[in-house]
């Protein structure tokens, strides 16, 4: 599994604010493919992921604000196994 992270932004940048994710639970997501637009104080953004895989889960939504450097979303590569439940009840 990877992390897809909010990039560095420059001196000063701390936070960005989420302003539109571009991909849903489940898509296949390819390298240098979009995947969400954030803004902040100064521009905005649309950012693109650096690995392929299969978008397994946000980890933030839109319109949220979100330190620099936090991870937003986890990307399933080709040939891993999903996530399993921690539990499973019988």
């Amino acid at each position: 599994m990877a992390q897809l992270l909010i990039p560095p932004m420059g001196e000063g940048t701390t936070e960005v604010v989420i302003t539109q994710l571009l991909k849903q639970v489940g898509d296949h997501v390819k390298r240098d493919e979009p995947v969400y637009e954030m803004e902040t104080d100064k521009a905005a953004f649309t950012i693109e992921s650096d690995v392929e895989g299969i978008l397994e889960k946000w980890l933030a939504a839109e319109n949220d604000i979100i330190p620099v450097g936090s991870a937003i979303a986890v990307i399933r590569a080709a040939g891993e196994l999903a996530e399993l439940p921690l539990s499973v009840k019988s």
